[in-house]
């Protein structure tokens, strides 16, 4: 039996029709998530926003039943990645939303919150302030030295 909860690394994305294909687009960075495999849904852990998981598993099993989810220019959560980083998200974060995906508590969907374009700007603005917290911080990392007496 498959777990119910597990974190992935995960594209949040809007996945297009190409006559019979489908096509991420994959300009869209990758998001750690906690996955409900009940509910079929992915819980960005940073906007905690809530997307339709789309189960990739095997061709057949997208082809009958995961690309029903895929509706319009709407992002989905889509190819989970094996390897877990835990130094990309925050445990703490993981464990609060497991407990309320455990209490059948709901998240705002996150295609109603922002569009395609407010979405794509919102992780540009997430990326620069890591950025500037990340050049802050070795800023203030001072080098050891010998002393003057």
């Amino acid at each position: 039996m498959e777990k119910r909860f597990r974190v992935s690394e995960m594209h949040i994305c809007p996945v297009y029709r190409i006559g019979t294909n489908f096509k991420p687009d994959l300009e869209y960075p990758t998001r750690y998530c906690v996955i409900d495999n009940e509910r079929e849904i992915a819980i960005d852990i940073k906007t905690k926003l809530k997307y339709d998981y789309v189960k990739t598993m095997s061709n057949l099993y997208f082809l009958s039943q995961s690309f029903e989810k895929i509706k319009g220019n709407n992002r989905v959560a889509i190819f989970p990645y094996a390897n877990v980083n835990f130094d990309k998200y925050d445990i703490a974060d993981v464990s609060i939303i497991i407990e309320q995906l455990k209490k059948d508590e709901q998240f705002q969907d996150g295609n109603e919150v922002y569009n395609n374009e407010q979405y794509l700007e919102y992780l540009k603005e997430e990326k620069l302030i890591e950025l500037n917290q990340s050049t802050s911080n070795k800023e203030k990392t001072k080098k050891l030295g010998k002393r003057k007496k």
